[in-house]
Order: C-alpha cells, then structure tokens, then sequence
C-alpha cells in the first residue's frame, strides 16, 4: 500500500479518534446498565429468598396454613374463637411459623387433654382461651410447647386453682387468670411461675384473703387485681416485687382505701384505681413517709367520689390524671403546689356545672377532657393561664352560652370539642383561636347562613379550619360545604 500523504494521514488520524470516542461512549454506557443489573439483583435476589422462605418460616404467607374444620387462619393468627366448640380441635399444621396467635376464646371447652397442642409448631405461641367452661387442664395439656408458649389468657373460666400445666411454661411471661373461682395460690407453682412471669391479671370474688405467694414473683413489672371482696390489704402486700413492680391496677374491689403498701413500690409509674365505690374519702390515700415522684400517670375512675382526692400531694410529677365517671363530683377543691408538672388531665363523666375554677393553676397542661359534665356557660377567663392547651373536649355538655372571651388565653388550641351542647350556632369565641384546625361540632341545630356565620372570614386560619357538623338550615349541608362554597358570598 502507498505511503498515506499528510493530508489522508490528518483524515484518518480524526476518523480513528471518533470511533475511539464512540466506543468509550458505548463502553461507559454499557458499564453503567452493568452496574444497575447488579444492583437490582442485589435487591431481588434478597427479597425473592424472603418470599420464597415464607413458605417455611410464615413472614408473608402460608399457603400450608392447615387448620381444623370451622377455625380460619390468617397468619400470625387461627381464629378458633365464638365456634361453639365443646373441646380444643386437632391441629396438623405441617410448617413451621415463628410466631402464631391461637384464638379459642367464647367457646364451650370444659376440659383440657394432654397434648391438645401437638400439631401446633410455632417459636412463640400466644393462646387465648379465655370465656370459655374449663375446669381442668391436664399437667402435660401443653406438651411439646412449654418453651414457647409466651402468653396465656385463661379469663373467666372455672379453674379453682392455676394448673400445674401453666407452671411448667418457662417462657411465659403474661398470664391472665381473672374471674375464675381461685381462692389461693399453690406456692410451688408460683415459685415456679417467679423466674420468668411479668405480667399477672388476677383477682375472683371467692378470694377471702391476699395472696402471700405473690412473693415468689420477682421478675413481675405489671400486675392488675380485680373483683376482690377485701376490704384492705396487708401491710407488705407487694413484698417480692416491690422494686421491679411499673404498673398496679386495682379495680372493682371493696379496698375502703389505697392500699399502705403502695407506698413500698419504688418503681412504680402507672397506678390506676377505678370501679373501687367502697372508699373512705377522707381517708383514702396513704401517708407514705416519702412522695411517690416516680409516678407519671394516675387514674381514679368510676369510684362514685363526692371530693376530689388530694392525689398530687401523694403523686407530684404525675403527667396524666383521671378523675372521671363520678356523677357526684362538682368541684375540684384541691389545694397542692405540685401543679407544674401536670400536662393531661380527664375529668370527663363527672357533675361540674362550672369550669373548675382551679385549672388556672396547671399552666403547663396541653389537654383537657370535660366532656359529659352539667356545663351550661362558658364564661370570660374560664381558661386563663392555659396558654399551652392544645385540646380541648367540651363534648355533651348542655352548654347553650359561650361568652365572646372565654378561649382568649388558648393560643395553642390545635381542637375543640362541642357535639352534643346545646349551642344554636358556632360560637364567636373561636376568633381567638389562631392555632384552630379541628372543631367537632356535630349533633348542633346549626342554621347556616350569612347572619349567623358571616364571621367566619374573620378568622385568620379560615382556610386551614376544618368543622364537622351538618346544617339544620339548609337540610343536607354540611358547615364545611357552607364555609367552602358560601362563605366567601357573604
């Protein structure tokens, strides 16, 4: 071949020079589609081994969810519960599952066999046979799952004392035993019970005393009595657990008080006291020799109370507070300077015909519940000083008067609650609300036209407000289709 001239030579060197762009052009682009196929099977090949490993382990389905003739299983559950049967059916679950929740509950078991369980295979199993006629369990009806069952509810059943079957369950650690005709405890099966139980309901009207074998349960953080006929308890009733106990619930009990002991729980932070209508008021709480300031929430509902309980003087740090449901109740009447650290307080279902006069002085609250109380006025500065509150429950009230200032400290207020008053319209009162997004003003004889709700446009959150109720005046208009399209033609 001819030596190339100067000229072909300056042609061929640019000629090669755009082939060799294109082909690192076409090299990078390939490089990148590489790297995103690698990247999607990084991401598949993981999720398909998670889909396809369900079919073993049960994380997203089962299609070999076998379950006895009337039962349903949507894993984690198999729902046996309100089937009318008179004993626990024969499972035959051929996969393992990590975890199964098996409802029995309402039903008419009476007994309890050996091996009930035995086709169940599960690495945590929570069993509910509560409502139903048991009056037996056989010491090896959970055989084959005693290290897996982790919950058991037994409720409202005729056991006379907890099974030696419930014993040997070494990982449980919730059990519900309540409304059973049990009048003591066997101290084996609570020393046993003691290594690993935590959370305990119990309580029937046949128990005549309280149960020392309480004791053995070290490990237990929550404990919730019902139904006793006592009328006091002992001294050290809660020894044992008295350093581990987070939450006591005593309920439906005829306790004349709080119980001494609580004063021993030094990690106590739930207390709750309700449905206990035997009390001495004036002499209903403890006189513990230090404040219980471990304390945060706190409950004395339905205790038929006629004067508010002096509970922040025994509780001081509490967060939430609930003294509800007594009809009897009119005034909060209470007299404490530990008011800085109350943020929720419930006084729903009570009598006050006033806003209680005290709550001014819980500056630092963000919710207040007075729904179901005899209000009929709220008046300028019932809520002064509540700067922080962001919601407010009036609901059921038969409040038919609101007075132009009444809300004019609320500058927080994010909802407001009034269905169910006697109100004839929105109140005006709502203009000082500049934080307002939710009223619920539902079962109001609302006329909505420009005279009464003209106001509105005055509102400097108008377009963010958001009101459910619906029009007296016009049928079948909805306040928020009033403010929506009327509103602004007013």
């Amino acid at each position: 071949m001819p030596p190339l001239s100067g000229v072909d030579r300056k042609i061929n060197n640019d000629n090669c020079s755009r082939l060799q762009g294109k082909l690192k052009i076409g090299h990078s682009q390939t490089a990148k589609a590489y790297r995103k196929i690698m990247k999607l099977t990084f991401l598949i090949w993981p999720l398909s081994w998670y889909v396809l490993s369900g079919t073993t382990y049960g994380f997203l389905f089962e299609p070999t969810c076998i379950v006895p003739p009337g039962c349903t299983c949507t894993l984690p559950t198999i729902n046996c519960a309100e089937k009318g049967l008179p004993r626990i059916p024969q499972f035959n679950m051929t996969s393992y599952n990590m975890m199964l929740y098996l409802k029995l509950q309402h039903n008419r078991i009476i007994v309890v066999p050996p091996e009930s369980l035995k086709g169940i295979h599960t690495g945590k199993l929570y069993l509910d046979m509560s409502f139903n006629n048991i009056r037996d369990i056989h010491p090896i009806a959970f055989a084959g799952l005693e290290d897996n069952i982790t919950i058991l509810n037994l409720e409202h059943n005729l056991l006379t004392t907890i099974p030696v079957a419930v014993a040997n369950l070494s990982s449980l650690t919730m059990l519900n035993i309540h409304d059973n005709a049990i009048a003591t405890f066997d101290a084996g099966v609570m020393r046993s019970l003691g290594t690993h139980i935590e959370v305990l309901y119990f309580g029937s009207h046949q128990m005549r005393q309280w149960p020392s074998q309480l004791q053995y349960l070290a490990n237990l953080t929550a404990l919730h009595v019902y139904d006793l006929g006592l009328t006091h308890l002992p001294q050290h009733a809660f020894k044992g657990f008295q350093h581990t106990l987070i939450n006591l619930e005593i309920d439906s009990t005829n306790l004349t008080s709080v119980p001494q002991a609580v004063c021993d729980l030094l990690s106590l932070r739930i207390f709750y006291f309700n449905n206990n209508t035997n009390l001495h008021q004036r002499h209903m709480l403890p006189s513990c020799s230090r404040d219980l300031d471990h304390v945060t929430d706190v409950s004395f509902d339905n205790n038929d109370l006629t004067e508010f309980p002096r509970v922040l003087d025994l509780f001081p740090n509490v967060n939430s507070l609930s003294v509800s449901g007594n009809p009897n109740l009119t005034t909060m009447d209470i007299v404490t300077d530990n008011t800085g650290r109350l943020r929720i307080l419930k006084l729903f279902d009570n009598g006050f015909a006033h806003v209680p006069l005290e709550l001014g002085n819980f500056t630092l609250l963000v919710d207040i519940d007075l729904h179901g109380n005899n209000l009929t006025e709220l008046s300028d500065g019932d809520f002064d000083q509540l700067v922080h509150i962001n919601r407010l429950d009036l609901s059921d009230n038969p409040i038919s008067k609101v007075e132009p200032n009444a809300f004019r400290d609320m500058i927080s207020l994010y909802y407001i609650g009034l269905s169910k008053t006697a109100l004839p319209n929105l109140p005006v009162a709502l203009l000082d609300l500049h934080s307002l997004h939710s009223v619920d003003f539902l079962n109001n004889a609302v006329v909505c036209n420009c005279d009464t709700l003209s106001w509105l446009q005055n509102m400097t959150n108008i377009n963010s407000l958001r009101v459910t109720g619906v029009c007296h005046e016009p049928f079948g208009l909805t306040v928020s289709q009033f403010m929506q399209y009327n509103l602004d033609n007013c």
